[in-house]
Parts: structure tokens; C-alpha cells; sequence
């Protein structure tokens, strides 16, 4: 099912109530971004893509037994395929990078979330044109606590005021082109996709301390990401020793099925854990398309010329399941946007796809469509990463490894049987210096919840050539709970800040929690206490609303 979720393969087991699922999964790009991971880690990480094979083996042995090992499995997809010979398709390398692939953009995708949020928007701007310009006092995503990953050891500077605040007619200028858009609202599809509300809610535990703040003699790893129920929800643990056979690993942790290795865990050297980071890492844009040909228009400036970027258009077939068992295949468009990426409105519902296909943009009256660019979907190496990771004897070992953790960036915490703790968040992370620029309105904040317009002066600029880290900080411990490493978000309507990271942070109470029982224990910290700090449920946001409550 897993694969499948992935793949876009879901209806061929179970009919049309999940074509719009499937058709999502294709249109977003992650079976194009699988298929370019598969050919990277076959071309350019042999050893990982051994393995890959190794794995696939041992699944298909599994498989080839299932009638007599799994009579009841075989008895659930016969059922729902109404046909009585059924059995699973042999397991092949594509299907575990399908599998990473579909967690990574789980749980760093924004497009559910955007969505949304541009649905907000829009009816905001629908319901009261003349207020255009006052939505920016509508979204503030400061934490509820400013308690930050890096603490004062950030490094980007925020300055104390806000500089060249916007006037109202600035942000209505650069919201007023998306007046006329369709209220798109958001699909609650399941994994892969992401729900559709904003994170702050989130507040996973994780933090290590060193041996001198245990009070033990050793450092102290803690990890219990905090996941949704539509993710993967079978962690199984996992001993692997290959070193009498003359191999290299020898590790013991938890995975989730259809993954060779380890995600979460520990070899003889070194311990590590996850939560997820929440960078903004993706875009949608409104792009305007040429009415007499398969090209998209750029224009960046008012006065430049008009470009045609031609599209690649193609087809892709999704199978689906008919109730008397026989298979349909149905044909869908797949247009996608060199620079931008796949137009996922051609795959939205059909109500949304017409709203969007009657806009016409620009005074030339041109055609309309949503792209979605996101960084997952080249070719990327999370896989021979982690395997790398599992081998790493020392915190630089372990970062060298991590460099081609490109996408679903995770803060990874660290601790070695030296004593030694630290952090770090390697990803790609855009570089987004259009928004200092704001289509040409200096001041204005960045607006991350609506679609970018592409017409050429919204692009990224790359990607930033650094990612939060710590190592051996002068306190003892860190801490991190889904909250914001650099702290950018602690300014009023995501201004003052140099480089904008994102808004998917949590609330920061959880991480501020946990610091105050780990800072209340200091020094008489054993597996008991930190058991008991996984297990607390205070809730600081409750406490608050608490308070408002009592005062009202």
C-alpha cells in the first residue's frame, strides 16, 4: 500500500474513490522525482542501489510464500480487486525510493498548506475588495514562546524595528492579481500528502544532553517524533550485523517498512534522532500561459520584453479498479514548467481546474494555470545518506554523510560514546531574495501563503550554502521540538529577519517544556527522568488559554 500511495497506483486496487488521489500524486511531480532518485542512486551510489537489490530480494522471498505465510493478506486484496487470483507485484528498488520519497515530501510539502491558505486569502479579498491591503495584520506566526534550537548562537542578526513598513496600497498592488482567483480549498488525501492545516500545533520530543548535564557520566539521547496517523504508523525495530560476513554495519534502531537500514538509532560509535525541521521548501506560482502554444510567459520586468518558455507536455495512465474486477486505464495530462515544475491545477478538482483554466492574466488576456516547484523533485539521495550515517564513527563522519540529505530535511540530534552532542539540519533550503525585493515595493513583507506570480521576478536564487548546526554548546543540552532554529519567526508578520526560512514551526511551547524539567533535573538525569519527560503532557498553550479564560 505504501509503494502504491506513492506511485500513484492506489486505484488499481481500489477503484475510483482514489483516483483523484493517485491523479494527485502524478500531477505533484513524485512519481517523476521517484524515477529520477531510482536512475541517481543506481548511477552515482552503486553500493546503496546493492543494497536497494539486496532488500528486493528478500521482500520477493516473502512474497513468493504469501498464500501459505499470509492466507489472510492475500484473502484482503482479492477482496477489494474482486479477483481471486490476485497477488502482490514483486518488489523492486523503485518501491522503497518510492516509499523515502513519499515520507520526505510528507513531511516537508507545503502544498496542502498553501492551499489552504491561499483559499483564506482569497476569500478575504472576495469578501471585502476595499481591505486588500489590510491582510497583513490577518496572519502572525510568532511562537507562542521564543524558545529557538540555536538560541543566541544563531547567525543572522534581527534588528529591533521594523524597517520601511508597507503601506496598504503596496500589498493590495501585490495581492490584487490574485482577486479574481478560484477558492481552491485543500484535499484531505492521506499520506503522502500533508493535512491540510498549518503546523504550529506540532511539538515532537527530541533532545540530547551531555555527560556532564546527566549528572551520569553519560551523554543522554532522546527521540520520539510526533507523527500523524495518516503517516506510516508501524515503526519495527531493527538489529543489523553484517561484520561477520566482513561487512560494515553493525547498528540497531527503528524503521518503517519498505526501507533497507535504519532511520532512527545507533552503531558502536555514535546515537541519533529525528523530528521534522518544517523549512519552507516549496512554491506554488501563478503562471500565465500563451494562448497559441504550449509555453508559459515570463516577464519580469514591466517594461522587458515577453519570453516564451516552452512546456514539456506529456501524458501519464493511471489504472483503476471496475467493481467486476477488470481494469480501466485512464489518460491524464502532464505539463510541466522548466523552471517552476509540474501545473498541478490540470489535477485539482474539476470545479477548482475550470475556475483557473477561465482566468486570463496580463492585459494579453493569457491563460492561467498553478505550477508547484518544491526540492524534492529532482533526483536526491536521502537513502545513501542514512546508510552512510549508520557507518559514521564521529560528528564529523556524521555531517559528511548528511550532505546529501537534500529534501524532507529533519533536525537531527547527535551524541557519541565520547561525550560529545550536537545538531544539525542539513537540506535544501531556497534562497528567496525576491523577497527583499517584493516586485519592486521595498518594505513589503513576505506574503509565503499565496501563489507567487511567475512571471520571472519571484525565482529562487539557489539554495543557501548553510544549515543549522550545533555542537558541544556551552549548555549542556539541545533541545528540539519542531520550533524554529533560527528564530526568525519571533518578529511581528515575518519581518526583520535577513533570510526567510519559514513558517511551519511549532508553537515552541513543547521545546520550552522540555528545556525547563531537563534545567529542573540538571545533573540527576537517568533513563527514569527522561522517561518521564517523553510521557509529560503539560501543555503551555493550554496554560495560557487558561489564563485568558480566567481574566475574561
Amino acid at each position: 500500500i505504501l509503494r502504491r500511495q506513492t506511485l500513484g497506483e492506489l486505484a488499481e486496487l481500489f477503484g475510483e474513490r482514489v483516483v483523484e488521489k493517485d491523479r494527485l500524486a502524478v500531477g505533484a511531480g513524485l512519481v517523476e522525482s521517484i524515477d529520477r532518485t531510482l536512475e541517481l542512486v543506481r548511477t552515482e551510489y552503486a553500493e546503496s542501489y546493492i543494497y536497494l537489490e539486496a532488500f528486493s530480494r528478500g521482500v520477493n522471498r516473502f512474497l513468493a510464500n504469501l498464500e501459505k505465510e499470509k492466507p489472510e493478506l492475500l484473502k484482503f486484496y482479492r477482496f477489494y480487486t474482486v479477483d481471486r487470483h490476485y497477488v502482490p507485484r514483486t518488489w523492486e528498488p523503485r518501491d522503497s525510493i518510492a516509499i523515502a520519497k513519499g515520507i520526505s515530501f510528507h513531511l516537508s510539502s507545503g502544498l496542502q498548506e498553501k492551499l489552504l491558505m491561499s483559499s483564506v486569502v482569497v476569500s478575504l479579498i472576495k469578501s471585502n475588495p476595499a481591505k486588500i491591503g489590510d491582510l497583513i495584520n490577518y496572519f502572525d506566526f510568532r511562537p507562542f514562546d521564543n524558545t529557538f534550537i540555536l538560541g543566541d548562537q544563531s547567525p543572522f542578526k534581527k534588528t529591533s524595528r521594523v524597517a520601511n513598513p508597507p503601506k496598504a496600497t503596496d500589498v493590495a498592488k501585490a495581492l490584487q492579481g490574485l482577486a479574481s482567483l478560484p477558492i481552491i480549498g485543500c484535499q484531505s488525501l492521506g499520506f503522502p500528502f500533508p493535512e491540510c492545516r498549518h503546523k504550529s500545533t506540532i511539538g515532537s520530543n527530541n533532545f540530547v544532553i551531555n555527560r556532564e548535564f546527566s549528572g551520569t557520566g553519560a551523554s543522554i539521547l532522546e527521540n520520539d517524533p510526533h507523527l500523524g496517523l495518516t503517516f506510516p504508523s508501524t515503526f519495527y525495530e531493527v538489529a543489523l550485523d553484517s561484520t561477520p560476513a566482513g561487512g560494515t554495519f553493525k547498528m540497531r534502531g527503528l524503521n518503517l517498512p519498505g526501507i533497507p537500514g535504519i532511520l532512527i538509532g545507533h552503531n558502536e560509535f555514535i546515537a541519533w534522532g529525528m523530528t521534522n525541521l518544517g523549512a519552507d521548501v516549496d512554491d506554488l506560482y501563478l503562471d500565465a500561459l500563451d494562448n497559441d502554444s504550449d509555453s508559459a510567459v515570463t516577464q519580469p520586468r514591466e517594461d522587458a520584453p515577453e519570453q516564451m518558455v516552452p512546456m514539456r507536455v506529456e501524458s501519464r495512465v493511471l489504472k483503476i479498479r471496475q467493481p467486476n474486477g477488470s481494469v480501466k486505464e485512464l489518460t491524464i495530462p502532464y505539463r510541466v514548467i522548466p523552471h517552476h515544475g509540474p501545473i498541478v491545477s490540470d489535477h485539482l478538482p474539476e470545479a477548482i481546474r475550470k475556475g483557473i483554466e477561465e482566468l486570463r492574466l496580463q492585459r494579453q488576456r493569457r491563460k492561467a494555470a498553478l505550477s508547484y516547484r518544491w526540492t524534492g523533485h529532482g533526483g536526491t539521495a536521502e537513502l545513501p545518506a542514512l546508510l552512510n550515517v549508520t557507518r559514521s564513527k564521529n560528528f564529523t563522519e556524521f555531517k559528511a554523510a548528511l550532505q546529501r540529505f537534500d529534501s524532507g530535511a529533519q533536525n537531527i540530534i547527535y551524541a557519541d560514546r565520547e561525550g560529545n552532542i550536537g545538531y544539525y539540519a542539513h537540506g535544501q533550503f531556497p534562497k528567496r531574495d525576491y523577497w527583499l525585493k517584493a516586485r519592486g515595493l521595498e518594505g513589503l513583507y513576505p506574503i509565503p501563503y499565496t501563489p507567487l506570480f511567475g512571471l520571472g521576478d519571484e525565482e529562487w536564487s539557489g539554495f543557501r550554502d548553510s544549515a543549522p548546526e550545533l555542537y558541544n554548546p556551552k549548555e549542556g543540552r539541545i533541545v528540539t521540538a519542531n520550533n524554529d532554529p533560527y528564530g526568525h519567526s519571533e518578529n511581528p508578520k515575518l519581518s526583520d529577519f535577513e533570510d526567510y526560512f519559514g513558517i511551519g514551526f511549532s508553537t515552541g511551547c513543547r521545546a520550552k517544556r522540555i528545556t525547563e524539567l531537563l534545567d529542573a533535573n540538571k545533573g540527576r538525569i537517568d533513563e527514569k527522568v527522561v522517561a518521564s519527560i517523553q510521557l509529560d503532557h503539560k501543555d503551555l498553550v493550554g496554560e495560557r488559554l487558561v489564563g485568558v479564560l480566567e481574566t475574561a
